[in-house]
């Protein structure tokens, strides 16, 4: 095998290590990958980069998003079988697609007693009850009891009173965006997958990954980044990353584009330590806006800003601006995002937050469109 083959077939085994179970960082999936191949004929400085091992991650993840749907429908239908005496439908990506590493099943099910469900359930997975949570339906809020459930998929469950299945079963779908499935629907929609699968143009390049698979391909390694205790007591880079979206959150619950600028700002301090920002927006090019972009590269300078410690042009540049207030508050949300013992959430649970997000502006431009024309 040539050298430049070798160091590809290594790139891609890494790539397949990251994706997997553990998900470890650049570094240690490289070297796992190289003791696979068992050889010395690299050298440290013929390993694969990084961006290389992204670039197979994407290509990866292109591969395996149509099998992981197929798959996560059939463990859904399953489960709804379980579950049939609670009238359970799926929502959500799993329904919609695509999928990604981060994805849960959603079920909404219909009960008098969640305990009833919990009773259901019992055995077909590790269970923890979360408890009630405000769920919006049909533009209004209901209060409903969410269950995780870890079986050979997570899937993520709420409990909804019985009486408000009727106001719920709107039609399957709205326009042509599927909004739920019971188990006949679905097990129909599997069986066009698996025996009818019609042709279709190939999309795009941009579109034929799953933006939020990547977002989460970058994420977790930060987990591995021990910042400096006395500026960054928190610990790890990710622990302090989910932090600073919750802070930005509090604040732009609506504004996609800055919270991912909070979460993924420090995305390449995994990368290249010595270039995190650069190698940062190098790994989310052509993933993130030009203004996710702008927050990311102008983050230190904002917090020079703040500190005073920024010259007068560079400082006129920031003000003049349209974000120039909100690159600030993202600064301020960095700084806030620094406590120990914090609860935060998983990332899957942000990415779906985020997910949900970008579904709904691009259900509402939709709309807008509709009646324009």
């Amino acid at each position: 095998m040539s050298q430049k083959k070798l160091r590809q077939h290594i790139a891609s085994e890494a790539a397949r290590l990251m994706c997997g179970p553990g998900q470890p960082g650049y570094d240690q999936a490289k070297r796992e990958a190289l003791r696979q191949f068992k050889t010395d004929r690299l050298r440290p400085q013929d390993f694969p980069t990084n961006f290389e091992i992204r670039e197979e991650i994407v290509a990866l993840a292109e591969g395996r998003q149509a099998e992981q749907l197929r798959a996560m429908r059939r463990e859904a239908l399953r489960m709804m079988h379980v579950l049939d005496r609670f009238h359970p439908r799926l929502v959500g990506s799993v329904l919609s697609g695509p999928v990604s590493a981060s994805s849960a099943i959603e079920l909404e099910v219909f009960g008098d007693e969640v305990t009833s469900v919990i009773a259901a359930i019992d055995g077909h997975g590790e269970m923890h009850p979360l408890g009630p949570r405000q769920v919006r339906k049909n533009d209004q809020l209901h209060k409903a009891d969410c269950i995780y459930l870890q079986s050979a998929y997570p899937f993520r469950l709420m409990v909804f009173p019985p009486e408000l299945f009727e106001s719920f079963s709107t039609d399957l779908q709205c326009g042509e965006v599927v909004d739920h499935a019971n188990s006949k629907q679905l097990a129909e929609m599997l069986a066009t997958m698996e025996h009818d699968v019609p042709e279709v143009p190939e999309p795009p390049l941009e579109n034929r990954a799953d933006r939020f698979e990547i977002y989460a391909t970058l994420l977790w390694p930060l987990e591995e980044v021990m910042q400096n205790s006395q500026r960054h007591p928190e610990g790890d880079a990710l622990y302090h990353s989910v932090q600073v979206y919750e802070q930005a959150r509090n604040q732009y619950p609506y504004d996609e584009e800055f919270l991912l600028a909070a979460l993924l700002h420090d995305v390449g301090k995994a990368i290249d330590p010595n270039d995190p920002v650069g190698s940062a927006l190098v790994a989310l090019e052509g993933w993130i806006t030009e203004r996710t972009a702008w927050f990311i590269e102008h983050q230190f300078p904002g917090c020079a800003y703040l500190d005073h410690e920024l010259g007068t042009r560079a400082r006129k540049r920031l003000e003049a601006s349209a974000d120039f207030e909100q690159l600030l508050f993202l600064v301020q949300c960095d700084r806030a995002g620094r406590e120990q013992g914090v609860s935060v959430p998983e990332v899957s649970e942000v990415l779906a937050q985020i997910r949900d997000l970008a579904a709904s502006f691009d259900g509402e431009a939709a709309a807008e469109g509709e009646q324009n024309e």
